[in-house]
């Protein structure tokens, strides 16, 4: 079973962090890549999020759906997935939205790990770092019994 990511970071936001799901609204008629990408450059940037006429500061969404989105492309790092600007001006195929695919606990683990360290680096502090990765975990543990 798999679940796209976007349906995980609503399910968690509004749990963990139910003041930002009006961002998540907001958002909703743009496709995951776009989302993904204005997220990363709010948190590059350490600016609010552009969202409509109004910015909007949400300390968790980005953090949450940049982690998941890692852990649906499956990727580590950044760079390996960049490819040179004159590329995606001419050559940007649809996606399908990246779904989390945790098939086993040892997959679920590392997702849980993986959203907590990237709520510790966005400094959100322990607690809600470790508040966040529980949410992330028990939401796909969800998936997890679905499909077993």
């Amino acid at each position: 079973m798999s679940a796209r990511v976007r349906d995980v970071v609503r399910d968690v936001v509004a749990e963990v962090a139910p003041d930002e799901v009006l961002l998540l609204d907001r958002l909703a008629n743009l496709d995951e890549g776009r989302v993904t990408r204005l997220f990363a450059r709010s948190v590059e940037d350490s600016e609010p999020i552009e969202c409509g006429h109004v910015d909007v500061t949400a300390p968790v969404t980005p953090v949450l759906w940049l982690a998941l989105d890692e852990a649906a492309r499956g990727t580590t790092c950044k760079a390996a997935r960049r490819k040179p600007l004159v590329y995606h001006l001419f050559r940007r195929p649809p996606q399908p939205p990246p779904e989390l695919r945790c098939r086993t606990a040892a997959q679920l683990d590392a997702v849980r790990h993986l959203v907590h360290a990237h709520a510790h680096a966005a400094r959100l502090g322990e607690d809600a770092a470790q508040a966040l990765a529980d949410s992330v975990a028990a939401r796909l543990a969800l998936e997890l019994t679905d499909a077993g």
